[in-house]
């Protein structure tokens, strides 16, 4: 929803004026998405992937009911592993048969792999090598099984120490995920450690990441590829036209898409209303994986630091508010009762990051923003617990 700006009257006393709705699958005129190169992918209405050129927005659904789950902005990763639907560069340990466009993949086209072996040698799997380096990666596959019932496999990093987990395949598609860290070198495996287990399955789109979670799917074939971080901002008249130097609230719907995602020195960062620096802004995030706050800073002096005490809990729908006035500050996190800070400045700013930082700081969301609102006012401490339930 785009709504105009206004002159506040007291009929007109919460109603936003600017009101954000990144679940329509279209994005509003005012904002910017800058995100260089055609590597990243989102799942699409019809519940497939799909790849997202450059500069332009990911509208992500839930793969499994279609939902909305709005604007989806993550940091920069890169997949080290080449051919990710498991072409030439993938080798073989128990000779598994591996059978290419075998069945239609979770992109909607023929593409999936078929791996099986039959019972035998202690390690039967495909595997990749892969130089790394000594910090938390993250192996992601998706498979289902070809049989129709569960099957019981394993997915490796061997680095040392060796990261591996048990997984249970379906007749559904899903995306297993293991995590730890490497050192400089690493095996990708996908199979079976016990000589009585056989396997038959499909498989698409192996990734391997540095980051301790599991960012969405990027392809490749012959080369690594890189997915740039998503710049998503408001500039200019495009923000100065509702924006209140004075006094505001904020209000937004997001959510986190891994426990993992929001531990981080930077913290995570929801909105960020900055002059382009880290020393002049309005903040929400939650801070360094310890509570969601809000943050006003000016000339480099925290102001405020109004904050729930809760982590935001990963894959779970989330809203704060935060209010900002000069020597009142007020936040509140899904639904509870504001905590306020009454000592503090408030900064000049021209312009607003939606799921980063502004300036340049790899502190991004890393999940999705459903809705952002703005009220040109500082609303009561009462509004800030109604508005965030």
């Amino acid at each position: 929803m785009i709504t105009p700006s206004f002159s506040l009257t007291a009929t007109e006393r919460v109603l936003p004026r600017l009101a954000l709705d990144f679940t329509t699958g279209v994005l509003d005129p005012r904002v910017t998405v800058t995100r260089a190169l055609d590597t990243a992918t989102r799942v699409n209405s019809s519940g497939l992937i799909e790849i997202v050129n450059a500069d332009l927005p990911r509208f992500d659904y839930d793969p499994s009911t279609l939902a909305p789950k709005g604007l989806l902005i993550e940091e920069a990763r890169a997949n080290k592993l080449l051919q990710s639907n498991f072409a030439a560069s993938w080798s073989s340990t128990g000779s598994p048969t591996v059978t290419p466009n075998a069945a239609v993949s979770p992109d909607g086209t023929t593409n999936a792999t078929q791996i099986t072996s039959s019972p035998g040698g202690v390690f039967r799997a495909v595997f990749q090598d892969v130089a790394t380096t000594a910090v938390a990666h993250t192996f992601s596959v998706y498979l289902k099984s070809a049989t129709g019932t569960n099957q019981t496999m394993r997915i490796w990093v061997d680095t040392s120490p060796s990261i591996s987990a048990a997984i249970t395949v379906t007749p559904q598609w899903q995306r297993f995920t293991v995590s730890g860290a490497t050192d400089t070198t690493a095996r990708v495996q996908l199979g079976v450690d016990s000589p009585a287990n056989a396997f038959d399955v499909y498989a698409y789109g192996a990734q391997l990441e540095a980051g301790a979670f599991a960012t969405s799917y990027i392809p490749t074939t012959t080369t690594s590829l890189t997915r740039n971080a998503d710049v998503v901002s408001m500039t200019g008249t495009n923000f100065s036209d509702w924006y209140n130097a004075s006094e505001g609230t904020f209000a937004v719907q997001f959510d986190y898409g891994n426990a993992a995602s929001y531990v981080s020195v930077n913290g995570r960062f929801i909105l960020s209303a900055s002059d382009g620096t880290s020393g002049n802004r309005n903040v929400i995030y939650n801070r360094s994986g310890t509570a969601a706050s809000g943050l006003t800073q000016v000339g480099g002096v925290t102001q405020a630091l109004p904050g729930s005490g809760t982590v935001i809990a990963a894959d779970t729908v989330a809203r704060s508010v935060y209010a900002y006035a000069t020597d009142n500050f007020g936040f509140s996190l899904d639904g509870g009762a504001a905590a306020t800070d009454t000592s503090g400045s408030v900064p000049t700013v021209d312009r607003l990051a939606i799921g980063g930082t502004g300036t340049g700081t790899a502190a991004f969301l890393n999940g999705h923003v459903a809705s952002l609102s703005y009220y040109p006012q500082r609303l009561i401490n009462a509004e800030l617990q109604s508005f965030s339930k």
